[in-house]
């Protein structure tokens, strides 16, 4: 998770990339993969790239969505999220999607169009065919490279 302190932003740009995540949690809480910013009063600014991961949610009555990029309370976030699935082995709890890209609050969320172009909804799926997905709150496509480059 990342924050910052008072009136200081706090800059970060982060690589997750071709993990292989069991989330065994049977109370429906975690997600294999976060990326968030949930403290109040905060500020940071990030990129989060997220390529190739594979998760598996185990509990299909409580589990909760495999992966999750936010941009929330003041938050800047830059997203590029493709090639990822999430799956649920045990079935899909209901109204559960795999992979969620959300904006809340007053964040700014933008999200790289990777192979593709259109509204947010578009993007998040056709960079990520083999994962259920959705937006919340307005999330902005970009073009490449808009984003931070990830680090090696």
């Amino acid at each position: 998770m990342l924050t910052s302190t008072g009136a200081q932003m706090s800059t970060a740009n982060i690589l997750i990339e071709a993990n292989i995540v069991t989330q065994n949690s049977t109370s429906g809480v975690s997600r294999g993969i976060l990326v968030d910013t949930p403290d109040s009063g905060t500020s940071p600014s990030f990129t989060a790239t997220i390529i190739g991961n594979t998760v598996y949610i185990m509990d299909n009555v409580g589990g909760v969505n495999g992966i999750a990029a936010q941009a929330r309370q003041s938050s800047v976030g830059c997203f590029d999220v493709r090639n990822n699935t999430v799956n649920y082995p045990n079935g899909v709890p209901g109204g559960i999607l795999g992979l969620r890209v959300r904006q809340a609050g007053s964040a700014t969320a933008n999200l790289e169009q990777g192979g593709s172009a259109g509204v947010a909804t578009a993007v998040i799926a056709a960079n990520n065919p083999a994962s259920t997905t959705e937006i919340l709150g307005t999330v902005n496509v970009v073009t490449n490279n808009f984003c931070l480059i990830a680090p090696n």
